[in-house]
């Protein structure tokens, strides 16, 4: 089973205050209390650092070449007795070098991983439960946002560390607003709201909505936070069967494709629009509105400094919930890694609330580091808040097979071939041929 598994995969002690009676004296015993209580720990984490020495290697990604001698230094102030070595990869092939080494026994001692493939290489064996090492470093996994995980947990085990979270946000043009009568500081609440603004900004060469045609990425992220929305999963409980075909499903779907096809509200090129061309058609001031991640701002204003843009979460349909497809990178340790504790005295450190505001190139997967000066920018609040909001995807090692299925039969249904209902009818059966 591991096997077919590989093949198929490419891709905080809340103290009870008690009223003013004896206060004098309850401080003081608490105040005792506490100062054992830290030197425990003190003495625990002096215990567990003098056990921790070795080399270990990491595979992490070529963006982060550059930032890691700054980030180590405390590091190794702290553990002077581990080697770490950084190999750097780029994102072409990455993944398949992943598995690659994976399966042969050769991968590093730490993996920097896209979220969406923890759990197909926890399920295949290849990631080390981290339990043990949680509970030995007193690591708080109440810290970390609920839905970040959820994308390195199995069957309440924990194999990753989760350092970067984030979701896609609505992007808007406040004048282009303006221009069509909406008001600039009201953004649609919902999807409905959405299609009957991008009615109303498409004229001449501007369109309302950046639809993605292209790439099977963003294309699927997309209809995936629209069926989100719909409260629609798209695999049952088991991952054994597709369950993106109900009525949910088919109105989230329909409603994706009807921008273009019915409406008229996205541009005749949508087959070749990934999001990096409606990013560069909204910075060129031709699309209204699009949905993208927070990476997205500063090539926007490098590209149009004088763009007067706004910020809203992913709309929610009618009844629904706000959504979004979830991304983001974790921290695993290898099956093969001979080094566990500097391993995971390395991947605790770098999730830290502290740390990983400087590791991720987004937003940190710690709750706490919300407040950090680098999240302090106004534009990056409601990016923020949207993580709460992020769902991710089944930690199906088929996910990738999947995604290829729907962005087949979304591009079927965008060029006139089939209409939403039996496209998402025979995406359903391709699917559960996969999961076979």
């Amino acid at each position: 089973m591991k096997k077919k598994i590989a093949l198929l995969l490419t891709g905080i002690m809340a103290l009870t205050m008690l009223g003013a009676c004896g206060a004098a004296e309850k401080e003081s015993s608490e105040g005792n209390t506490e100062s054992v209580q830290k030197e425990e720990t003190k003495k625990a984490d002096s215990e567990a650092q003098g056990d921790v020495s070795g080399e270990i290697t990491v595979w992490t990604g070529s963006w982060n070449d550059g930032l890691i001698d700054d980030i180590m230094k405390d590091f190794y102030a702290q553990y002077p007795d581990v080697k770490v070595t950084f190999e750097y990869l780029p994102w072409d092939g990455m993944e398949d070098k992943y598995l690659s080494a994976l399966q042969a026994g050769a991968g590093p001692d730490v993996l920097d991983m896209a979220i969406a493939w923890t759990i197909p290489y926890a399920s295949m064996g290849k990631l080390q439960k981290l339990d043990e090492y949680i509970e030995k470093y007193q690591v708080d996994m109440s810290e970390y946002y609920e839905c970040a995980l959820e994308t390195l947990t199995i069957d309440g085990s924990y194999y990753a560390l989760p350092y970067r979270s984030e979701t896609m946000c609505l992007f808007y043009n406040k004048d282009l607003f303006e221009k069509a009568g909406l008001d600039p500081e009201a953004p649609p609440a919902t999807w409905e709201e959405l299609r009957d603004y991008a009615i109303k900004l498409t004229a001449g060469d501007v369109f309302g909505f950046g639809l993605c045609g292209s790439n099977a990425g963003n294309t699927t992220a997309q209809i995936y936070s629209m069926m989100f929305s719909k409260g629609v999963s798209l695999l049952n409980e088991d991952m054994t069967e597709a369950s993106f075909n109900t009525e949910e499903g088919k109105e989230a779907f329909s409603f994706w494709s009807d921008l273009f096809l019915k409406d008229g509200a996205v541009t005749k090129s949508v087959l070749e629009n990934d999001n990096t061309t409606n990013r560069n058609l909204f910075a060129e001031e031709k699309l209204g509105m699009f949905v993208s991640g927070s990476y997205d701002i500063d090539p926007i204003l490098e590209a149009n400094p004088d763009i007067n843009m706004g910020f809203a979460l992913c709309p929610a349909f009618e009844g629904g919930a706000n959504s979004a497809l979830l991304g983001g990178w974790n921290l695993g340790m290898s099956d093969t890694c001979k080094n566990p504790d500097a391993a995971f005295a390395l991947m605790s450190y770098l999730a830290s609330p502290e740390i990983s505001v400087d590791f991720s190139s987004t937003f940190s997967s710690c709750k706490s580091a919300a407040e950090d000066e680098k999240y302090s920018d106004e534009n990056l609040k409601v990016f923020l808040e949207a993580i709460n909001y992020g769902v991710p995807l089944p930690g199906s090692p088929h996910m990738n097979q999947i995604t290829d299925i729907i962005y087949n039969e979304a591009q079927a249904v965008l060029s006139g071939g089939k209409d939403a209902g039996t496209a998402l009818a025979d995406a359903e059966k391709s699917v559960n041929d996969a999961l076979q």
